[in-house]
């Protein structure tokens, strides 16, 4: 397999050691059943899977100084063909961030040579929801950025190109699926779009919960009221991957705790099939309305969505676009 195929897209991820990249591509794989067990990384190691016709490939660049050693001596060998660059930041810490700068400083000096298109994408990773220590994130963060960003933002001007960064955490996986996901949209604004529309949604009807996945359960849209309300989103997709088979629509509720999750499954057709799976999630205790009901308003909901989908061409030829997103349509969801 070529890697300069069009439709093969490469990912460079890095960042020192111990940031936490491991963790991170498990998060990642294990909601596609991919990859169970990982061991550190050892130089430079592959990972690849599918998404909307594309395989992604994942070039997991090992931290330690004996692996930077290894492919800053052959900078063309690693850093060309580059799409994405993905470098986790050890948000907790605050003695290597000096380190932190510096190596993301050089490996982007040789993207910028060898891959000059690819994308940026920081992750400020071990932002624990529960996190007790006397770090401080922003500062972090800021430290980071005041430091790096004098450095890039002349160049990108340069390419027409911008910086993103997330707030991850391994304890909250939907951070990283999100932030992961993301840029492979191409385009905050369509997943923007959809997250809004998905809100609008859950808000009017009471619902706790809703999530988009395309194939291979890639979170592409979400609303959660709360954190402390969300559904394990790998147990969730577990339960979806034990009940998908072919001709399904509707998939049996799955229940956690007071939460009711109902799920429909739906094909959009563009060249290819398309498999999107929408999942709403209820509390038992206050939501009264019957399977049914709940099951009419998605339906309802699901219309107006696959419109957006399709007339966005989020998907052609099996490559997502995001350049021709009809607003009008989606701005009639705030008046629904």
């Amino acid at each position: 397999m070529s890697e300069d195929k069009d439709n093969v897209q490469k990912i460079a991820l890095l960042g020192l050691a111990a940031a936490g990249k491991t963790s991170i591509i498990k998060t990642i794989l294990s909601e596609f059943n991919l990859l169970l067990t990982l061991t550190p990384t050892k130089g430079v190691e592959r990972s690849s899977f599918k998404f909307l016709g594309r395989e992604i490939l994942i070039w997991d660049f090992g931290g330690q100084q004996r692996y930077k050693a290894q492919y800053f001596r052959y900078p063309e060998r690693f850093f060309s063909g580059i799409k994405y660059i993905y470098y986790i930041v050890d948000a907790q810490n605050e003695e290597e961030l000096r380190e932190s700068m510096d190596y993301f400083l050089t490996c982007f000096e040789y993207s910028l040579k060898y891959s000059p298109d690819a994308k940026i994408v920081l992750f400020f990773h071990k932002i624990d929801p529960n996190y007790d220590g006397k770090v401080d994130f922003p500062l972090i963060e800021g430290a980071f950025l005041h430091e790096v960003l004098p450095v890039l933002q002349p160049r990108l001007q340069e390419i027409n190109a911008t910086i993103t960064a997330f707030h991850t955490s391994i304890f909250d996986p939907l951070s990283v699926i999100s932030a992961f996901s993301q840029p492979l949209l191409d385009n905050s604004g369509i997943y923007n779009t959809l997250c809004q529309t998905i809100q609008v949604f859950c808000v009017d009807n009471g619902f706790d919960f809703g999530i988009l996945f395309v194939q291979d359960y890639f979170e592409i849209g979400h609303y959660l009221q709360t954190t402390s309300e969300k559904v394990s989103i790998t147990n969730l997709t577990n339960f979806l991957r034990e009940f998908d088979i072919q001709g399904i629509s509707w998939f049996p509720e799955f229940s956690q705790g007071f939460s009711n999750f109902h799920t429909k499954k739906f094909t959009i057709e563009i060249g290819h099939d398309f498999p999107f799976y929408f999942s709403i999630g209820l509390n038992s205790l206050t939501v009264s309305s019957e399977k049914d009901d709940i099951r009419a308003k998605i339906d309802t909901f699901l219309d107006l969505l696959q419109k957006i989908l399709r007339n966005s061409e989020i998907i052609r030829g099996g490559v997502l676009r995001t350049d021709q997103i009809d607003r009008e349509k989606t701005d009639n969801l705030e008046e629904t």
